[in-house]
């Protein structure tokens, strides 16, 4: 019986990206992912740690709604500048 995924999950070999999630992803999310396709192959070649960079902002963002008083999105910019070293998301996958 295979074994159930608790999360997405990503993973690239050679140009091929696989996403993985524990339920159908939905028809809006698949066409944003083809059509952002390499940004996000850049985004996983350029950070071999992704997924542990993506805990830490996730956390950072988090700590700084919440303590900070901040607006999620403005948390969430803080917190991207400081794991990933550039202001925004597009910024780090250009």
């Amino acid at each position: 019986m295979p074994c159930a995924l608790k999360e997405p999950s990503s993973t690239l070999d050679g140009d091929t990206l696989r996403l993985r999630a524990p339920a159908p992803l939905p028809p809006a999310v698949v066409s944003a992912a083809r059509a952002e396709k390499a940004g996000l192959v850049d985004l996983l070649t350029s950070y071999p740690d992704f997924p542990d960079r993506l805990d830490d902002f996730e956390e950072r963002a988090a700590i700084l709604e919440f303590d900070a008083h901040l607006s999620r999105a403005k948390a969430e910019r803080i917190a991207w500048a400081d794991v990933f070293g550039t202001d925004t998301p597009m910024e780090t996958i250009r």
